[in-house]
C-alpha cells in the first residue's frame, strides 16, 4: 500500500501531510517479527511469518528511505530525531534475542511484536484524524485501508490455526482499524463531494475541485 504514496511524493516532490510514523513502525515491526520467527521456529510454523516480514522489512525500509529524500530539512531533522531513540533500542533488542538461547527471551520477543503490531496498525489511524479535520481524504488512500484489512485477516485465521495469541490478537485489532479507515474513507466522499483533489498536468496536487466544477 506505500507504493501509491511513494508515487505521489515523487509527483508532489514533498511528503505533503503524510506522516513518517507508519513506515518506522513497520521498519521495528518488521524486524521484531523476523526475529521471533527465527527464534521461534516452531518445527517450520513460523516459516511463513518469517518470509513474509523479511520482505515486509524491505518494502517498509525503502518507504522510509523515500520519505526521507523527499522531505525537507526540518522535517529530515524531526525524523532522525524521532527515528533513532525507536530504531536503535530495536535492533539491540533483536540482536540479544538472535545471540541468547533462552525460551524465555523469546517468550518476551514474542509479546513485544504483539504489541508493536498493534502500534502499526494504529499508526494510520492519524491519516483519519487529518482528514476528519480537513474534510478531506487526500492524505488517506483507500489502498492502505484495504491492504490493511486484506493483510490482517488472513493472519487473523493462520494465527487461530496454530494457536500462537502473538498472531491472531494484533491481526484482530488490523481488522477493525482496517474498517475504520475505509469508512471514513467513503462517509468523507460521500459527505463531503467537493474534497476530492484535482490533480493538475504536472502530476501535483491542486486545489480542492468545487461543487460547481464536478
Amino acid at each position: 500500500s506505500s507504493f501509491p504514496v511513494m508515487m505521489k511524493m515523487k509527483r508532489m516532490n514533498g511528503v505533503g501531510e503524510y506522516s513518517f510514523y507508519p513506515y518506522l513502525v513497520q521498519v521495528c515491526n518488521c524486524a521484531l517479527w523476523v526475529t521471533y520467527a527465527y527464534a521461534d521456529w516452531a518445527a517450520g510454523g513460523m516459516l511463513w511469518p518469517l518470509a513474509c516480514n523479511v520482505a515486509g522489512l524491505g518494502i517498509a525500509g525503502l518507504s522510509l528511505t523515500v520519505y526521507f529524500f523527499f522531505c525537507d530539512a526540518s522535517q529530515k531533522k524531526s525524523l532522525c530525531m524521532l527515528s533513532l531513540p525507536a530504531l536503535v533500542p530495536i535492533f539491540g533488542f533483536c540482536i540479544f534475542v538472535l545471540l541468547d538461547d533462552n525460551s524465555k527471551v523469546t517468550d518476551a520477543a514474542g509479546v513485544v511484536c504483539c504489541v508493536v503490531n498493534i502500534a502499526m496498525y494504529s499508526g494510520p489511524v492519524a491519516g483519519v484524524a487529518t482528514a476528519i479535520r480537513n474534510k478531506s481524504v487526500e492524505f488517506l488512500p483507500i489502498s492502505l485501508g484495504a491492504t490493511t484489512l486484506l493483510c490482517s485477516t488472513p493472519w487473523f485465521g493462520y494465527g487461530f490455526a496454530i494457536a500462537n495469541l502473538n498472531i491472531w490478537l494484533p491481526n484482530s485489532f488490523g481488522i477493525f482499524f482496517g474498517v475504520l479507515q475505509m469508512l471514513a474513507y467513503f462517509l468523507i466522499t460521500k459527505k463531503y463531494p467537493a474534497s476530492q483533489v484535482a490533480v493538475g498536468e504536472d502530476g501535483t496536487s491542486a486545489q480542492p475541485l468545487s461543487a460547481d466544477s464536478q
